[in-house]
């Protein structure tokens, strides 16, 4: 897969994940959402980490004991991982752009400059797995 490609597989995991919540979320979370109690509020500090804990396990039996929970989980998984794609699709692209701007150097506008910041491009080239040929 070339970088030319990489515009249509980021909008097929954005469409992906947006169908995932829209149909298979969505219904699920608006019955969960009822299983919420509604003066659920945080409890004061001086109870301590584990009296917090006991009040929102009190508060979420009915929620946590909801059959298609998993379901939920799975899909949130499957949006997440979509996400985390894309993210990391944007790191690439952010990536590939630093190695055109490096390699151009001098002739790109704000690229490299003067030796210094030659030999720094060159150690980031090779940092980025990229070859890059010293002077």
């Amino acid at each position: 897969v070339g970088f030319d490609r990489l515009a249509a597989i980021a909008a097929a995991a954005a469409q992906r994940a947006a169908q995932v919540f829209a149909q298979d979320l969505m219904p699920y979370l608006a019955t969960a959402r009822k299983g919420v109690a509604r003066d659920l509020k945080l409890p004061s500090q001086q109870y301590g980490a584990e009296g917090v804990l006991a009040y929102f396990e009190a508060k979420a039996q009915d929620l946590a004991s909801y059959p298609p929970l998993p379901l939920i989980y799975r899909c949130f998984r499957e949006v997440g991982n979509a996400l985390g794609f894309l993210d990391l699709m944007d790191g690439l692209a952010g990536e590939s752009a630093l190695r055109g701007r490096l390699q151009l150097g001098p002739l790109h506008p704000g690229g490299v400059a003067d030796a210094d910041t030659g030999r720094l491009a060159t150690a980031v080239l090779k940092g980025l797995g990229g070859s890059a040929s010293s002077d």
